[in-house]
């Protein structure tokens, strides 16, 4: 914990920022490799990415889905604002891993994807 950093201040967690297609890609290697040490556990699997609109999101999620795909829309359009959070993009109240000295701690997609138990997931 470093209070005398944080205290009043928002953190981001993010660790990187990927497209939904390298997402998909990331999560289809994973099961796959699973797949290919557990063969008789879960089938080998080929993860898709569908881009689609604001309304449709909404109407599958409801209000939820209204809210997490506004997210998803302003860090789509607006990307180096997304990419840069934190004292380094203009913002003193936003701090980074980086700046807490914790990137080496944060995993990527792909390390999170690969680390977790797919068979227990997906039962």
């Amino acid at each position: 914990m470093q209070p005398e950093k944080t205290l009043g201040k928002t953190v981001s967690g993010a660790t990187e920022y990927l497209t939904g297609p390298e997402i998909a890609s990331a999560l289809s290697n994973a099961l796959n490799k699973t797949a290919q040490q557990h063969p008789d556990s879960i089938p080998s699997t080929e993860v898709a990415y569908v881009d689609t609109t604001l309304e449709s999101y909404g109407a599958l999620w409801g209000t939820v889905g209204l809210d997490t795909g506004s997210i998803f829309k302003f860090m789509n359009d607006y990307p180096s604002i997304t990419e840069n959070w934190g004292s380094a993009g203009g913002s003193e109240s936003i701090l980074t891993p980086a700046e807490l000295g914790l990137k080496e701690e944060l995993r990527s997609v792909k390390q999170r994807f690969e680390n977790l138990n797919w068979i227990a997931a997906l039962a």
